[in-house]
């Protein structure tokens, strides 16, 4: 089984999205089961919104390789009700994952509350 993870990450400080997915990633290294080459992964790692578009294509392209959504808080409970980017995560949890990897208990109950994207599997990440 070979994993790719479709964020790009970085080094400063970011946030816990990008905090779980470096660790993460570093973890599936060193078990020799992470690969940058999408059309080597089984399974394919999206985060939140994060690369919409990029995501759409790459179901298009690979129909029948796992998507394994991570979700987070609601943007728009702590940034602006009005905010679409829940939106996005939403359509993509719906559409396009095969599972769900939340970020907290409290993250999986409010977008059980704003939505209907919950997945049969799902985990939260405490």
């Amino acid at each position: 089984m070979k994993v790719s993870i479709q964020y790009h990450n970085t080094k400063k400080a970011w946030g816990g999205g990008n905090q779980f997915l470096a660790y993460l990633k570093k973890e599936l290294i060193k078990k020799n089961i992470y690969t940058k080459n999408i059309s080597d992964a089984d399974i394919i790692i999206i985060n939140s919104f994060e690369n919409f578009d990029e995501i759409i294509k790459l179901k298009n392209k690979f129909p029948n390789k796992k998507f394994l959504h991570r979700m987070d808080g609601l943007t728009q409970l702590y940034n602006n009700f009005l905010d679409k980017r829940d939106l996005l995560s939403f359509f993509l949890n719906k559409e396009i994952a095969c599972a769900t990897v939340y970020q907290s208990k409290w993250s999986k109950s409010k977008i059980i509350k704003f939505s209907n994207v919950i997945k049969k599997k799902s985990k939260s990440n405490n």
